[in-house]
């Protein structure tokens, strides 16, 4: 299988780039660009948003794993409209699945290729890179169709900030523009964009799925957050085994990262042929 090598990403690697916040020229702070901070940025250490390795450590530091968020409190330029800095975000969305940390799949992202999300408006779209991972002398090999699926999960993001953006401009103003739509943004949840993207994540897995031969999984994924809280639920399909599983993360702001999840339903192993069986005649 083709793969392609890729820089590891440890946690005092720095990442910017431009940003889509510009896209919505109405608002009265446009931001153009994301300033540098490193993939350890503080503030979503506290919100609980880092994805790291705990004692896997490449030059004395942890490796950025899959679903690592840089955000909140990112920085933007000219502007920084401090309520967009404080809903901010800067995620991975590429993984080497076959490359696992602490059982999590090693993250990647460079300079000129696998690009991270950052926040926008109203599509958050893959513009901010790390600029300093090209020297790291440890390399990981990025699989095709990890990077398959990474160019999936962008299209599917984007497709679902536009549905849900839509949705917004034919029932009320897309913009926070009142104190509960303020307060909805950092203690609430969106169902409408959690149901969008659930279920356009649910037809490309079935895609992938089937150009696999069936060998991946088929996913239902659930995400939601906030200022306060980020949580996703996973409910898996295994076509190649018949495995239900479920799993689920919450990033609290103050409380840090909880996961949990297991097996939902394993289909019973057909009884080894026995001895008596053999003796009989019967063919095993």
């Amino acid at each position: 299988m083709h793969t392609t090598p890729v820089p590891v990403s440890a946690e005092n690697d720095i990442t910017n780039g431009a940003t889509s916040h510009v896209l919505l020229m109405m608002l009265a702070h446009p931001d153009l660009w994301e300033c540098a901070a490193p993939m350890n940025h503080k503030p979503g250490s506290w919100a609980g948003r880092h994805s790291l390795t705990t004692n896997v450590l490449f030059n004395k530091q942890r490796i950025v794993l899959d679903g690592h968020d840089q955000g909140p409190l990112l920085q933007h330029l000219p502007f920084n409209d401090p309520y967009r800095a404080l809903k901010s975000n800067r995620k991975t969305v590429y993984a080497a699945s076959r490359v696992r940390a602490n059982g999590t799949p090693v993250a990647c992202t460079t300079t000129t290729k696998f690009n991270m999300i950052a926040c926008g408006d109203p599509v958050s779209l893959p513009l901010v890179n790390n600029i300093s991972n090209e020297d790291h002398c440890l390399y990981i090999g990025l699989a095709a169709d990890d990077e398959t699926k990474g160019d999936v999960a962008i299209v599917i993001g984007i497709a679902t900030d536009l549905i849900a953006f839509a949705v917004a401009c034919a029932t009320g103003s897309p913009l926070a523009t009142e104190a509960e739509d303020f307060l909805g943004d950092f203690f609430g949840v969106d169902p409408v964009k959690m149901v969008i993207g659930a279920d356009l994540g649910l037809v490309a897995s079935i895609i992938i799925s089937g150009a696999s031969g069936w060998k991946e999984p088929i996913t239902y994924k659930l995400e939601s957050g906030n200022g306060f809280r980020a949580m996703t639920h996973e409910i898996s399909y295994n076509p190649a085994t018949g495995e239900w599983a479920h799993k689920g993360t919450q990033n609290t702001v103050g409380i840090g990262k909880s996961e949990y999840g297991g097996p939902i339903y394993t289909p019973a192993k057909a009884p080894a042929p026995t001895l008596d069986a053999a003796a009989s005649g019967e063919r095993l």
